[in-house]
């Protein structure tokens, strides 16, 4: 297992912690776009909802209220590793795991595994870079019984998770 793999699904491993209690960004928030360190992919956010903490290691982003969070975080692909590679991998933690009703959508440049894990739902989305030589990933926690105030966040902001020219 590479380094990139441990560390895919060390972030997973982390969605997967115990659940809190979450309160949904308001409607009216307004949304910021922010780079991801090191890379050229870029996410759309709720800044009013979220704050930036420091630290080495994946941007992390955690709601004002403590309740929810998301990381960024590009690295090399030293494996080559595709998609399917990737999705297989990650999937097979999360289950390990005990996460259920996991979905899960696989494209040539992207992945998305998203399920049910201890009360919360865990979003994780991963784009590669055009040369497929970064491993780009955005993943977005939150309480299972906010999920419908959820949806049209994690919509927008994983449209939104995209390399820029």
């Amino acid at each position: 297992m590479t380094a990139l793999t441990r560390r895919t699904l060390a972030l997973l491993a982390f969605a997967l912690a115990a659940p809190q209690a979450h309160a949904a960004p308001r409607a009216d928030t307004a949304f910021e776009t922010v780079r991801v360190p090191g890379s050229p992919v870029t996410i759309d956010y709720p800044a009013g909802h979220y704050s930036r903490q420091g630290g080495d290691g994946p941007a992390r982003f955690v709601a004002k209220d403590g309740a929810s969070e998301f990381t960024l975080e590009s690295r090399p692909n030293t494996g080559g590793w595709t998609t399917r590679e990737l999705a297989e991998a990650a999937g097979d933690h999360v289950a390990a795991k005990g996460a259920r009703g996991i979905y899960r959508r696989v494209a040539d440049d992207w992945l998305v595994l998203s399920g049910l894990h201890k009360g919360k739902v865990f979003y994780y989305k991963v784009v590669l870079s055009e040369a497929r030589t970064r491993v780009n990933t955005f993943q977005l926690d939150y309480s299972q019984s906010e999920r419908k105030a959820y949806g049209p966040l994690v919509a927008r902001m994983s449209r939104s998770f995209q390399p820029v020219p």
